[in-house]
């Protein structure tokens, strides 16, 4: 049953309101009604007594069971008069079961009766097909978009799976709405011809082959927008760029070109006048525009509802962070987004109006962990024509450069904020962070369950900033005297290609700002003959002179700093990879900041590093050759010592675990349950622990990390004055 009709009770209350101060204004006058007075005038302070009639469409009516689609309603309301009534509310039902917003979405197949109610009013009624799928996208592709008549075009058709994986599942080639036999189209007459796939009932996007009497130019048409992603109601303006064979631009205006909307039934074109389209629905639309004899590839738009919810999901106890795709796939490439942010300081609801809404580029990022299904993200935060865009994301300090830490290898989920909030109370910086919950919407439809990602930590990327590492930003004019001298951010890490980096005896030191790019020659050299000047010093016979020395080069008590806290949670990758380093003008090397904690506190199956026994980073050369100096060993006693005294305590490091896992809420199981596979006993997560020391729950998983950052410490008690490296 519905609820009770909101109308009825506003229509009653009008009345009630209206009787009210009828009796009011005879009761003060001393009178009663009289014949000469005018009746009161009852205003209808609500649209919706107006409404006469309701009428919904649909964007689609199939969607597959596999969670790649979902079906978006449009309701209008009108009055007896025909006209449209605006700033009405509607209510949306499926099969008789209200709808949370217009979008309808099941994983159940079968046949559902779409409607809505206005001042109840009922709408008409859709059926909608849901279908058993497994497939969640198909693309179709084909080398050329225009051909002459006779020619041949080769089309090759890929499925996928909503988990991205491809499906062995094989499909039909349709051209202009009739099957083709094979792949392989050869138009036997000149004129457009609308291709596309069909794999399991679901379709590709549609692919427009232009078929000319003579042999086409040899020339490429580009069509495009300002973005691939528009609201409802939006107009967008479209661009072509018409090129020859050697790339010089023929024309680039879109009035010269025809342009054409394809229609929903992947069979008629519409043409366009002034290059520009207004959507009146939410869903994707495609174009395709024909100029000097060359067709272009589709241009795909998709178009929201403003009043349609970005996500459907369970209230929050922490931050949401939705990225829309527009229906792209990420991978480790960026991709233009749209990014939504709920965090409105209590319980985040997906019906809440988001806090922040913004352009972002994303791909994903790492090393080991870009093969975990769980990805992390580099997201850059930019303005619609692609400027950044600083924006003070969970409450941190507006930036535009961030990362979204998966912690996939990390069952706790905790281990890097835990490590940044520790380095950040012992150390001058160390990354923010902040737990949220993200969905990547990669799919039309917004109750996908795969959208959920679970837990993340949003971190601040490590780069120069005065809310983050404070040094100077060199320009390409800062190439002699002191201002050559900084600001530079390098790190003993991997590289890949592109990076600017250099062998030492302590390890491969990576440049990471100025970026390779960006850096002048001069300023590669200094930091360059800087970091081997500090190498060479700590191998000559008097490194430990604190003129001549190693100290010349290198800030000692940031060093040991970062080697305290770097030892006590046993981070295997200590010293090894993703140490930083930074150099501010006019001064020396200066140990951070803290990053990549993932693999520490007995979270690795190798190098011993689920031992809380034993030292570990400081004998990784670079540290072990400075514990060497009895001043630097000195230094590192005296500062453990005095961390052991209040920050580093066995009550206080409790605490901040029991704070940081706290601050998950009701997030938590959510997560624990996106990703089952990490608690099964049977699959292999990279580097966790299996057999007698598998950690089967995350209650076991919080329990030995505190057994093991106790331990560690009371063993750095026992040990750090008598050891010698």
């Amino acid at each position: 049953m519905r609820n009770i009709n909101k109308g009825k009770i506003k229509r009653a209350a009008l009345l009630l309101l209206a009787a009210l101060s009828f009796v009011s204004h005879a009761c003060t006058s001393g009178q009663g009604p009289s014949s000469e007075t005018e009746p009161a005038e009852v205003t209808v302070a609500n649209p919706e007594e107006l409404v006469a009639e309701v009428k919904i469409t649909v964007d689609k009516e199939k969607i597959p069971s596999s969670g790649a689609e979902a079906i978006y309603i449009t309701a209008v309301a009108s009055d007896a008069d025909g006209n449209v009534i605006d700033g009405v509310e509607f209510e949306y039902f499926a099969q008789g079961k209200p709808l949370e917003s217009p979008v309808f979405f099941t994983n159940v197949p079968g046949f559902y009766n779409l409607y809505a109610y206005c001042n109840d009013i009922r709408s008409n009624v859709i059926e909608v097909q849901v279908f058993d799928s497994d497939v969640a996208r198909v693309a179709l592709y084909a080398a050329e978009t225009t051909v002459a008549v006779g020619g041949r075009v080769n089309t090759v058709t890929n499925a996928y799976k909503s988990n991205g994986a491809r499906s062995s599942r094989q499909g039909k080639v349709y051209v202009n709405g009739e099957e083709l036999d094979g792949r392989v189209f050869s138009p036997a007459e000149p004129g457009m011809y609308v291709l596309h796939s069909v794999v399991q009932n679901v379709r590709s996007n549609p692919f427009v082959i232009l078929a000319t009497e003579s042999t086409p130019p040899d020339a490429k048409l580009a069509l495009g927008a300002a973005a691939n992603h528009a609201s409802i109601g939006q107009t967008v303006h479209f661009t072509a760029t018409l090129a020859d064979e050697q790339g010089r631009q023929i024309t680039g205006k879109i009035e010269d070109c025809t342009l054409f909307k394809i229609e929903n039934d992947y069979t008629t074109l519409t043409e366009l006048k002034d290059g520009k389209f207004t959507p009146e629905a939410a869903g994707r639309y495609h174009f395709v525009a024909v100029c000097g004899g060359v067709a272009s590839r589709t241009f795909t738009l998709s178009v929201t509802d403003p009043s349609a919810p970005t996500y459907i999901g369970e209230e929050s106890d922490i931050p949401v962070i939705v990225i829309d795709t527009h229906g792209q796939q990420l991978s480790d490439r960026y991709t233009r987004v749209t990014m939504y942010v709920y965090d409105s300081g209590k319980t985040n609801k997906h019906t809440d109006k988001p806090t922040i809404v913004t352009e972002a580029e994303v791909r994903w990022r790492g090393q080991s962990s870009l093969g975990f299904p769980k990805k992390q993200f580099a997201v850059h935060t930019v303005t619609y024509n692609g400027s950044n865009n600083n924006l003070p994301l969970l409450g941190m300090p507006a930036e535009n450069d961030w990362v979204l830490n998966g912690s996939y290898a990390d069952k706790s989920l905790i281990r890097n904020g835990l490590a940044y909030y520790i380095f950040g109370l012992v150390c001058d910086y160390a990354p923010r962070a902040r737990y949220c919950e993200v969905y990547v919407n990669s799919t039309d439809n917004p109750n996908n369950p795969l959208n959920y990602q679970g837990v993340y930590t949003l971190i601040e990327k490590i780069k120069p900033d005065e809310n983050r590492v404070n040094i100077h930003k060199l320009t390409p004019e800062d190439n002699s005297g002191e201002a050559l001298t900084g600001g530079y951010i390098v790190a003993i890490d991997k590289f890949k290609d592109g990076d600017y980096h250099w062998s030492t005896d302590f390890g491969e030191f990576v440049l990471v700002y100025p970026s390779n790019k960006n850096i002048t020659s001069a300023q590669r050299q200094y930091i360059t003959d800087y970091v081997m000047d500090f190498t060479r010093a700590l191998h000559s016979e008097h490194f430990t002179d604190p003129e001549t020395g190693y100290r010349k080069y290198l800030d000692v008590d940031s060093t040991v700093k970062h080697i305290a806290v770097t030892e006590l949670l046993r981070d295997v990758d200590g010293f090894v990879f993703s140490t930083y380093f930074y150099k501010p003008r006019g001064g020396k090397l200066y140990a951070g900041p803290a990053w990549d904690y993932d693999l520490s506190l007995g979270n690795a199956d190798y190098a011993d590093g689920a031992n809380p026994h034993g030292w570990y980073v400081t004998s990784m050369a670079l540290s072990r050759h400075l514990l060497r100096d009895p001043y630097f060993h000195q230094r590192y006693i005296e500062i453990w010592q005095q961390l052991r005294q209040n920050i580093l305590k066995d009550e206080n490091l409790l605490k901040y675990i029991d704070e940081h896992v706290g601050m998950l809420g009701n997030a938590l199981q959510r997560s624990l349950e996106r990703w089952p596979e990490q608690w099964d006993g049977r699959t292999y997560v990279w580097p966790n622990l299996m057999g007698k020391n598998y950690r089967s729950t995350h209650e076991e998983e919080i329990a030995a990390m505190k057994r093991f950052i106790i331990e560690r410490a009371d063993w750095i008690d026992r040990h750090i004055e008598n050891s010698s490296w």
